[in-house]
């Protein structure tokens, strides 16, 4: 009784001792990542920072958009309101409101491994055959590296993305599942489980099929059908009155049920040929006729204008089913094998790239081995399904359309989670050894995957540091104040020569980009003569642009009047009134 009661000590203070540890590592490692990026931004996060001036200024219309929901704009803007930045601190403050949704994220994953450590512990004490399963203090250093790999390794936390707040709701959804399968859950808990599941829909569209998925692995994990109704219910009507509110205003405005565009979308521009993200003309047919697609105002070169309705530093990305309003999506077999196909592929190397191909083969023949001699018990591989149920029907989903990185992180996290545990061997003098070194395998190869994968999570870290001036992003503001000192003002249009997708000087200077020349017709604007461009100048200048931009000018263009913007290779010139 005394060895059993100190060994349960040990082991309490050896679980909280991880905690501490991972806890200090999680934070640090996220913090130099923030502080490394503090300067950095990306197109996304471009949208994001407009919708949430949409929340200062009240116009709260902007914030029901097709393309991105509304709870990260919300989040943004309360940073903004509790700091205050100047304009040249905006990204820094947003990262910093990113940094706290990535450790919310960690909380959330904290909560998630007690409640499987304790769904494990309540089983060990029932009827358990004689066999053992992967330590508690085993589970949490694996689950804490699968955290720290999928959210810096595979999120990233330079990208001002909602990833971090999904990734939450489905922990924290996944947390309560298990719970629910213990039994005798209280009818608040399934209450909290359609208000978390209704939460992350807020943040991307994703999670509303996914929270059917989620509310029937509810219903299973119950067991008793004749009492599972009246709870899946309250779950239910709990997820309606937190995402149905905006559901409906979405449908109002398009004129049509949707709960987003954003599937839709990438269903037409990865499978159906359509012009992927910017400037759908209808060009391909059977994909429907654009009802008010970005504007043509030349053809030679191509020139696009997009001054209204939508506002916003970049309005084709601003809200992307504005501009695709009229798009039919079609099935189409062929692309639909080719994309699956493409899908798979990416999720071997997702699992079996680098450091994962000595981990996932290391670990397959490990398990071959102990099956052959009777140790592993694959009757019991598939104990954690209320985890690998909704991680195979999210990476199914993606596998239909497009799979990144930062799309599956955290279902690839869950989905090893679901499959650690099922681990279980037949109890014997050497199964405690063989399982402890599975452990220490696992965790040295998800650690190599960390350090020396394709995009590894702390090399990143000291490469970010290394950069710690953000020159890149110093360049844009130094962009901006030149503009400024140009005499081109906040609230001004200007044109780009090139993509104003990563136009982040705009946003810092106030302007908003209403006209492109893109990339690929760039040169042809250059090599046309001098009436041509005056033409497509004075076109622009009548479409209210102030002012265009150019990362460079070629070498035998007259410069008088392209003005060089500081010490960078941009240009700008003014054409319109001041």
């Amino acid at each position: 009784m005394a060895s059993a009661r100190l060994y349960k000590q040990r082991t309490w203070h050896l679980e909280r001792t991880l905690r501490v540890i991972f806890w200090l590592i999680t934070i640090v490692l996220g913090g130099c990542q923030t502080w490394a990026n503090r300067h950095a931004m990306n197109p996304d996060g471009i949208s994001y920072l407009n919708l949430a001036d949409a929340c200062t200024q009240g116009d709260w219309n902007r914030l029901i958009n097709g393309y991105w929901n509304p709870l990260y704009p919300c989040l943004l803007r309360v940073s903004k309101l509790l700091l205050g930045p100047p304009p040249h601190l905006e990204f820094a403050v947003a990262h910093l409101a990113h940094f706290w949704t990535y450790l919310f994220a960690f909380f959330c994953y904290d909560l998630l491994l007690s409640q499987l450590i304790r769904h494990q512990d309540v089983e060990r004490a029932g009827s358990f055959e004689g066999r053992m399963r992967i330590p508690a203090w085993g589970m949490l250093a694996l689950g804490y590296l699968l955290f720290l790999w999928s959210s810096l390794h595979l999120i990233t936390i330079s990208l001002i993305t909602p990833d971090y707040l999904v990734a939450a709701s489905v922990y924290l959804a996944s947390a309560v599942l298990l719970r629910i399968q213990r039994g005798k859950a209280p009818h608040r808990l399934f209450a909290g489980l359609g208000v978390i599941l209704g939460f992350g829909y807020l943040a991307k569209a994703i999670m509303f099929p996914l929270a059917f998925v989620f509310l029937a692995v509810g219903l299973l994990a119950i067991g008793n059908w004749r009492h599972a109704w009246r709870p899946t219910l309250i779950a239910l009507l709990a997820f309606l009155a937190v995402s149905g509110p905006y559901v409906l205003a979405l449908s109002a405005s398009k004129g049509r049920f949707t709960f987003g565009d954003s599937g839709k979308l990438s269903y037409s521009w990865f499978l159906n040929g359509t012009s992927r993200y910017f400037h759908w003309q209808g060009e391909v047919p059977g994909n429907g006729t654009p009802l008010h697609p970005t504007r043509k105002i030349s053809d030679a070169p191509v020139v696009y204008e997009f001054a209204g309705p939508i506002k916003g530093t970049y309005p084709p990305w601003q809200d992307p089913s504005y501009w695709h309003e009229g798009l039919k999506a079609y099935f189409d077999m062929k692309s639909q094998v080719r994309v699956v196909f493409e899908s798979l592929k990416f999720y071997f190397a997702l699992y079996f790239y680098s450091y994962g191909l000595v981990f996932s083969c290391g670990l397959l023949v490990l398990c071959g081995v102990m099956v052959k001699n009777r140790i592993l018990d694959i009757r019991y591989l598939f104990d954690g399904w209320a985890l690998l149920i909704p991680a195979f029907a999210a990476l199914g989903l993606y596998s239909l359309v497009h799979a990144s990185n930062r799309l599956v992180a955290t279902f690839a996290a869950i989905l090893y989670l679901g499959l650690f545990s099922g681990l279980r061997l037949v109890h014997s003098a050497g199964s405690e050894k063989l399982i402890q070194c599975v452990v220490f395998m696992m965790m040295a190869t998800i650690g190599g995957m960390l350090m020396a994968g394709e995009k590894p999570a702390l090399a990143s870290v000291a490469n970010d540091l290394m950069n710690r001036e953000g020159s890149q992003m110093f360049e844009q503001w130094k962009l901006a104040e030149s503009l400024n000192l140009m005499g081109v003002r906040p609230g001004d249009r200007i044109a780009v020569i090139g993509d104003g997708f990563d136009a982040y000087y705009a946003r810092l200077a106030g302007l908003q980009v209403a006209a492109e020349i893109p990339r690929g017709e760039a040169g042809k604007f250059w090599e046309s003569d001098a009436n041509t461009q005056t033409k497509i100048l004075d076109m622009l200048a009548r479409n209210g642009i102030k002012c265009i931009v150019t990362e460079r000018v070629p070498a035998m263009t007259p410069t008088n009047d392209w003005k060089r913007l500081g010490e960078t290779m941009w240009h700008a010139r003014l054409i319109g009134a001041i």
